[in-house]
């Protein structure tokens, strides 16, 4: 995911798998749609060790609130996945 100066701000996206999703019954290789938004996280050690090892907090970004999903073959024709900068990203990417 890149930033408005193009910057890459993460290499990946993550959120918890809901009920939603799950119900679907998805199969590899399958492509869905859905709609969330992209949020801000701490990551990595904040404790008082002073290992080496140990990753420094930073910042990461998940997804939050995902909703909407439909599966690909579902979409109406009228879809445009590049109205929606981060489904053309992704598309990019390939």
């Amino acid at each position: 995911m890149r930033d408005e100066q193009g910057a890459e701000v993460t290499d990946h996206l993550w959120f918890t798998v809901g009920k939603q999703i799950k119900e679907m019954n998805l199969q590899p290789g399958e492509k869905i749609f859905f709609f969330a938004r992209v949020a801000p996280y701490k990551k990595g050690y904040r404790g008082r060790r002073e290992d080496d090892d140990l990753p420094l907090p930073c910042t990461d970004y998940c997804l939050k609130f995902p909703n909407q999903f439909r599966r690909e073959s579902d979409q109406p024709e009228e879809f445009k996945p590049e109205l929606y900068p981060l489904i053309s990203e992704i598309e990019n990417l390939r």
